[in-house]
C-alpha cells in the first residue's frame, strides 16, 4: 500500500523562506495606501500650485488695474490743469483787453459814470499857484506854493466834461475819485482844497451837463517817487455803485497789467 505524499513548501530561488499570504496582502495594502497618499499629496500640491498661480494672477491683474487707474487719474488731472490754465489765460487776456480799453495817454479822452476826461499834460513841478487867503478861504490872489521838505508836486492837468444829468461841483464836492500811481501801484491822493489852486473852478461853481472845465490835480508825493499815471472814476454820490476805474498812463515806457 502506498503511503501518502506530503507537499513540500515552495522554496524561493534565492533560498529565502516563502512569504505567507497575509504578509503579501499587507505589503500590497501598504503600497496601495502609499499610492493613494501620493496621489492625494499630488492633488493637494496641484491645488496649492493652482491656487498660488490664481492668487498671483489676481494680484498681477490688481496691480495692472491700479496702474491703469493711476494713469487715468493723472491724465484727467493733467487735462483739468490744462483746461484751468487755458481758462485763466483767456480770462487774463480778456482782463488785459478790458483794461487797455479803459486806459489812455496824453491827448486821449475817456468816459466814466457821467464824467468825460481828457488828459492835457502832467509832470513834476517845483511850485503850484495857490490862493494866499489861507486854508478854507479864497481871495483870488495867488502865489507860488512850495512843497513840504522831502516832497515834490506832481500835477495832472485835465479837461472835464459833465456828461451826466445833473450839475457837479468839481472843486468842493467829490465827483471824481482820482489817485496818482507809481510803478509799484502805490496810490497817492491829491491835495485838499482844489478850489484854492490857481486856474481851478471856484467852490460851488457847478459844472452844468454838457459843459467842460479845465482842472488841475496837484499831488504832494515823496521826492524820490516816480509817477507813471493815475486812475480815476466818476463818483456816484448816492454811494450805490463804484464803477471800474479808468487810467491815464503818463510814462510811455510803462504798461499797465490786469494782474
Amino acid at each position: 500500500m502506498n503511503s501518502p505524499v506530503e507537499s513540500t513548501p515552495e522554496v524561493p530561488v534565492d533560498g529565502s523562506p516563502a512569504e505567507d499570504e497575509a504578509s503579501v496582502v499587507t505589503k500590497r495594502s501598504k503600497k496601495k495606501l502609499l499610492a493613494i497618499a501620493g496621489s492625494i499629496i499630488l492633488v493637494i500640491a496641484i491645488c496649492i500650485a493652482g491656487g498660488t498661480a490664481y492668487v498671483n494672477h489676481r494680484n498681477a491683474v490688481a496691480v495692472k488695474e491700479a496702474q491703469a487707474s493711476a494713469a487715468e487719474e493723472k491724465r484727467v488731472a493733467e487735462k483739468n490743469a490744462k483746461q484751468q490754465a487755458d481758462v485763466a489765460k483767456e480770462n487774463q487776456a480778456l482782463a488785459n483787453a478790458q483794461l487797455e480799453a479803459r486806459t489812455g495817454k496824453v491827448g486821449d479822452v475817456k468816459e466814466n459814470a457821467g464824467i468825460r476826461m481828457k488828459l492835457v499834460s502832467s509832470g513834476d513841478v517845483e511850485t503850484i499857484g495857490y490862493d494866499t487867503c489861507g486854508e478854507g478861504c479864497s481871495n483870488g490872489i495867488y502865489a507860488a506854493k512850495q512843497p513840504d521838505s522831502g516832497t515834490k508836486y506832481w500835477v495832472a492837468n485835465v479837461e472835464i466834461t459833465n456828461t451826466g444829468k445833473q450839475p457837479i461841483d468839481i472843486s468842493c464836492s467829490y465827483p471824481v475819485a482820482i489817485s496818482a500811481l507809481d510803478s509799484s501801484q502805490q496810490q497817492y491822493s491829491p491835495i485838499e482844497n482844489l478850489y484854492q489852486v490857481q486856474g481851478n473852478p471856484a467852490c460851488n461853481a457847478d459844472l452844468q451837463p454838457g459843459m467842460t472845465s479845465k482842472v488841475s490835480y496837484p499831488f504832494q508825493i515823496p521826492s524820490d517817487t516816480h509817477i507813471v499815471g493815475f486812475s480815476w472814476y466818476g463818483v456816484d454820490l448816492t454811494g450805490s455803485t463804484t464803477p471800474d476805474p479808468n487810467y491815464f498812463v503818463t510814462d510811455e515806457n510803462y504798461k499797465l497789467s490786469a494782474q
